[in-house]
């Protein structure tokens, strides 16, 4: 879902509906978009996703936060999932996605990935607003790899 908003509008779009209305104009927008007035905007699903951006960026703004990231970086050194070396734009990932709990700096609630392998874990798990069932995605993984050995 997108969301476009304005001072009166906010334009909610299906992703199916966004990916078409994208090819029709410059603005995104289509006969088929639904538009939602409204004063109260918090209550439009979706709209939480902007505000939690909004935590998550002012937390990392902070010193604190890039003390912690560094440090862990530090400790850690090496991505969990691939072994290899942590890279220079390495992923604080948050095993906790509960942005009340965002500002709580702790080795236990966070592990540094680097980018693929935190986008594969986002895959595998969702995020905050849709969580997956990760256990058979894995399984299925799992059962093309060992297929994969079979031909080398």
């Amino acid at each position: 879902m997108a969301i476009v908003k304005s001072e009166k509008y906010s334009i909610i779009f299906t992703t199916k509906i966004f990916t078409k209305a994208t090819r029709q104009n410059s603005y995104g927008c289509s006969t088929k978009v639904y538009t939602v007035v409204t004063k109260d905007i918090d209550n439009i699903r979706g709209i939480n996703m902007s505000k939690n951006s909004d935590i998550k960026n002012a937390v990392r703004k902070t010193r604190e936060w890039k003390e912690f990231r560094q440090n862990l970086i530090e400790q850690q050194k090496v991505d969990p999932i691939t072994g290899r070396k942590l890279t220079k734009g390495c992923n604080c990932h948050h095993l906790d996605l509960d942005i009340d709990h965002y500002d709580q700096f702790n080795d236990e609630r966070q592990v540094m990935l680097n980018r693929q392998s935190h986008e594969v874990v986002h895959f595998f798990y969702g995020d905050e607003r849709h969580r997956k069932d990760w256990r058979p995605m894995v399984k299925g993984l799992i059962e093309v790899l060992e297929r994969m050995d079979s031909y080398k």
